[in-house]
């Protein structure tokens, strides 16, 4: 069961100074949480940057820190099904296999609850529309 699946942190990230003080304001536990994008070209570095910022935060989110890849632009693969990723996702927090519902809307409602009340960072890389990210989304939750 792993909860902090963060990649490593590039030891040698310069630059985008403006943007790691917004993502690490805005994420902060403190300023309420919620949904924070970040959108670009691709190769612009916007992985280096999230995962970078996510490591500066982890310390604030104490009952985790979860990457997940959506594969929206991986070459010779399809994009990640929510479906198959909260599957997945939902073992996180232990909920075993033989407990795991069926059906994409009661996956999302467990996994919704099984974060409740949790500090968990949920970096989802590599989105390819919001029907793929929605169901796998905290509620109110303090995570981020």
């Amino acid at each position: 069961m792993a909860v902090r699946t963060l990649p490593r942190d590039t030891i040698t990230f310069t630059g985008r100074h403006n943007e790691v003080e917004c993502l690490l304001t805005r994420a902060a536990p403190t300023q309420g949480h919620g949904i924070h994008i970040v959108s670009g070209m691709p190769g612009a570095g916007k992985t280096a940057l999230v995962v970078h910022v996510a490591h500066r935060l982890a310390t604030s989110y104490t009952s985790g820190q979860l990457f997940v890849r959506l594969h929206a632009h991986t070459p010779g693969r399809a994009p990640a099904d929510p479906a198959d990723m909260l599957e997945s996702l939902l073992t996180c927090p232990g909920v075993e296999p033989r407990h795991i519902p069926h059906g994409l809307d009661a996956w999302s409602d467990l996994w919704r609850d099984r974060l409740a009340g949790r500090r968990m960072l949920l970096v989802l890389d590599d989105a390819a529309s919001s029907s793929q990210v929605e169901p796998l989304l905290p509620g109110g939750t303090p995570s981020a």
